[in-house]
C-alpha cells in the first residue's frame, strides 16, 4: 500500500463479507494473506487459492495486479505434490494453516487417527469419499474405513474405523463450512496447539464456537462429492407406482428380482451391498429425520433413491406401495403381501423368539444383513392400523402442513409397531429398513402426503414447523425449505414435489378395490387383469384393539450402538409427546367424520355404512374444489 492511501482496499460498508484477504504478486505468483478478523495477526505469504481477480488503480502495472478472495471456498489449484485425485474423492481442507505454504487437510495417520497435514492431492491418505452421512477412507490394501469418534466428549480426536451404522460416524454438513457429529451435534475442528512442539495437528470434535471460525470451517476440494449437484431436468416419463395387489405376476416377479439386484449393487462404504448403505444412513441420522417436519421430504427422497437403485437393475420396475389404509382393521388378511411363497413378503418369525425373530418364509427369508442379522418380523395384535375412514378425512380437512405432518407420522408409527412386533425389524425404527416391506410402507406414506398436497394445492409447497437441534435439546429451530436433508445434503425444497422433474417423476395410482382411494385420488384406478386374485375386504371398524402405540415402545434395536444420555432420553420423550398429539388429531377428525356418517345413515336408511362414508368423503372433497 502506498503512503497516499489511494491503493487501499476499502471494505467498509461493503456487501461482501470476507475474513481473509489474499493479495497476489504477479511476478512471484505468491499471495499475501491477511486475516481481517484479527488485524494484530501477521500477514502470511502462501500459495494462492482460487480467487476473483481485481485490478487496483496503481501506476506501476508490474506490481499492481492483485487478487482478493473470501474464505472459506478455496480450491486446491497450487498445492504441493499436485496429483490427479479421482472424481469421487475429495480433500477436506480447513482454513487453518499448518505452515506458511499450504492449508491443513484431513489425513489418516498410520495409527488410524485423523490429523491435519499439508494438503496434497497426490496423497491417498487424504482422499475421502462420501457414503450418505459418512466420510469414507480407503487404505492402501483396499479396505474401507469411516471417520468417527469413540465417545461423546469434546476434545475427542476423530479416527478411521470399520464402517457401521452408528450416529458417531454420521456427519451433518453445513453450507457455511461447518461439519457436526450427528451423535453429539459437536463441531469438527482443528486443534493445532501441538504445532509449536512438533506434534501432530488433531482433527477432533469440539464445542461449536459462535460465528464463523476458520478452525471449525472446512471446504471440500471437489464440492460435488459432499454436496451433490442439483438435478435440473424435466420428466420424460413417469414412474407409475401401483398398489402391490394391482401388480401382475410378471410385475411382482420383476420387482422382487430387482430388489435382490439392489442387494448385489456395490456398497459405497465397503459393506455387503448398496442396500446395506441405505439401512446405515437411516440408522445413522435417525433422531434428525423423525419427530420433525423433515420426516416428509427426507423419506420422499429416500424412497426415490431406492427406486433409482431398482431401476439400475431393471429400468422397467417402479416402486409399488402397500395401501394399509384400505384394510387397517385387519391388515394381515392381505395374503398377497403376508404370504409364504417367493412372490410374497413372508409371514412372521417364531413369536416366542428373542430379537431377531427371523422370517421363515417369503422371498426375504434367507436375507442376511451387513450386521450378520436376518430379516425379522413379528406381529403386535393388541393394536390396529388406522384405516382410510380416519386418514382420508384428515387429509381433506387439514389445511395446515404441521397438523397433517404430526397426524400422519403417528399413523405411520402404528404400522411400524403393529407389523414389526417386539422382535421384528419394523418395530425398531433404526433398523426397520432391513425388512423390504419398509419401502412399500413408506411409499404409501408418501402417497398420503402427495394426496394432501393435491387437495391443498395452494399449500403444496408448504414446509414449516419447529425442530429441536440437536434432538432432545431446548434449542428450538424454525425449519426452512433451504435446510439440507441430513445424510442427503440436498435442500428440502428439492423433494417437495413428487412429479415435477429434477429426479422426481412419479405418480401414484389408487388401489382398484379401494373406493376411498379412488374417490380422493387425482388419478384413475388401474384396469384389473383377470389373472389377479385379490381378497374382498369389509371396511368395518374393529374396536377390540387400540389405535395407539403403548408407552413401552423401545424404538431402537439392540444392534444400534447409541449412548442413551439425558438428551437422548428427552428426545424419545418428545417423540412420544408428538405421537400422542398426532393420535389425538386422528381420533378427533375420525369422530367428527363418523358423526356425519351416522347423520347420513339416519337420514337415508337405505344406504349402507360404506355408501354413507363415501357420500361424506365426496362432500368434503367438493368443499375443496
Amino acid at each position: 500500500m502506498t503512503p497516499d492511501l489511494k491503493n487501499c482496499v476499502d471494505t467498509y460498508e461493503s456487501d461482501v463479507q470476507m475474513n481473509t484477504f489474499s493479495f497476489q504478486n504477479i511476478n512471484s505468483g505468491m499471495c499475501l494473506d491477511l486475516n481481517a478478523d484479527s488485524l494484530a495477526s501477521p500477514a502470511v505469504v502462501v500459495q494462492c487459492h482460487s480467487t476473483e481477480n481485481f485490478k487496483l488503480p496503481l501506476e506501476n502495472a508490474s506490481i499492481t495486479e492483485f487478487s482478493v478472495s473470501a474464505l472459506p471456498s478455496p480450491t486446491l489449484a497450487n498445492f504441493e505434490n499436485q496429483g490427479v485425485i479421482p472424481s469421487n474423492k475429495t480433500l477436506i481442507q480447513s482454513n487453518t494453516y499448518a505452515s506458511k505454504h499450504s492449508p491443513v487437510c484431513w489425513e489418516v495417520s498410520v495409527t488410524g487417527k485423523i490429523i491435519g497435514a499439508t494438503c496434497s492431492q497426490s496423497n491417498p491418505s487424504q482422499w475421502w469419499s462420501r457414503s450418505f452421512s459418512q466420510l469414507v477412507y480407503t487404505d492402501p490394501a483396499g479396505a474401507t474405513h469411516c471417520a468417527g469418534v469413540g465417545n461423546r466428549h469434546a476434545g475427542t480426536q476423530l479416527q478411521a474405523g470399520w464402517c457401521g451404522s452408528d450416529a458417531s460416524q454420521s456427519f451433518l454438513f453445513g453450507t457455511d463450512g461447518t461439519i457436526r457429529l450427528a451423535s453429539t451435534y459437536l463441531c469438527v475442528g482443528v486443534n493445532n496447539t501441538g504445532l509449536s512442539s512438533g506434534l501432530d495437528i488433531s482433527i477432533e470434535q469440539e464445542i461449536c464456537q459462535s460465528g464463523l471460525t476458520i478452525y471449525q470451517s472446512f471446504s471440500p476440494s471437489q464440492p460435488s462429492v459432499i454436496f451433490p449437484e442439483l438435478i435440473s431436468s424435466q420428466c420424460e416419463k413417469q414412474n407409475i407406482r401401483k398398489e402391490w395387489r394391482d401388480l401382475t405376476t410378471q410385475e411382482r416377479t420383476a420387482y422382487i428380482a430387482a430388489v435382490d439386484g439392489v442387494r448385489k449393487l456395490p456398497s459405497t462404504a465397503g459393506r455387503s451391498s448398496y442396500y446395506d448403505d441405505l439401512v446405515a444412513v437411516h440408522a445413522g441420522v435417525i433422531d434428525y429425520i423423525h419427530t420433525a417436519p423433515v420426516f416428509w421430504p427426507w423419506h420422499r427422497n429416500y424412497v426415490r433413491l431406492f427406486e433409482d437403485a431398482l431401476q439400475q437393475v431393471d429400468p422397467s420396475v417402479s416402486l409399488p406401495y402397500w395401501d394399509w389404509g384400505f384394510d387397517g382393521d385387519a391388515p394381515l388378511s392381505n395374503t398377497d403381501i403376508f404370504g409364504p411363497n417367493n412372490l410374497q413378503f413372508g409371514t412372521r418369525g417364531d413369536p416366542n423368539s428373542l430379537y431377531p425373530a427371523c422370517l421363515k418364509d417369503g422371498f426375504a427369508k434367507n436375507w442376511i444383513s451387513d450386521l450378520n442379522q436376518c430379516t425379522s418380523r413379528n406381529y403386535t395384535l393388541d393394536v390396529m392400523v388406522n384405516d382410510d375412514s380416519g386418514i382420508m378425512p384428515m387429509i381433506l380437512s387439514s389445511n395446515d402442513f404441521s397438523v397433517f405432518a404430526k397426524a400422519m407420522e403417528a399413523a405411520h408409527n402404528i404400522v411400524h409397531f403393529y407389523i414389526g412386533g417386539i422382535t421384528g425389524d419394523l418395530y425398531y425404527i433404526d433398523m426397520s429398513t432391513n425388512d423390504p416391506l419398509f419401502f412399500l410402507h413408506h411409499a404409501n406414506v408418501d402417497r398420503y402426503w402427495n394426496l394432501w398436497q393435491y387437495h391443498h394445492n395452494n399449500l403444496s409447497l408448504r414446509y414449516d414447523g419447529i425442530a429441536d437441534l440437536p434432538p432432545g435439546s431446548n434449542n428450538q429451530y424454525n425449519v426452512q425449505d433451504t435446510d439440507l436433508m441430513p445424510g442427503i445434503n440436498l435442500p428440502v425444497s428439492f423433494a417437495l414435489q413428487l412429479d415435477s422433474g429434477n429426479g422426481f417423476c412419479a405418480r401414484y395410482i389408487p388401489y382398484s378395490k379401494s373406493s376411498f382411494s379412488i374417490s380422493v385420488s387425482d388419478e384413475p384406478p388401474i384396469r384389473r387383469d383377470s389373472e389377479l386374485e385379490v381378497t374382498q375386504y369389509n371396511l368395518k371398524i374393529r374396536r377390540n384393539a387400540e389405535l395407539s402405540v403403548p408407552d413401552g415402545w423401545e424404538m431402537y434395536s439392540p444392534y444400534y450402538l447409541r449412548a442413551f444420555d439425558e438428551q437422548s432420553m428427552v428426545a424419545m420423550e418428545r417423540m412420544f409427546v408428538r405421537l400422542r398429539e398426532g393420535e389425538k388429531i386422528l381420533s378427533e377428525i375420525s369422530a367428527k367424520f363418523f358423526d356425519e356418517v351416522n347423520k347420513h345413515v339416519d337420514k337415508y336408511a337405505n344406504h349402507t355404512l360404506d355408501e354413507a362414508k363415501l357420500f361424506v368423503l365426496r362432500k368434503m372433497k367438493a368443499l375443496l374444489m
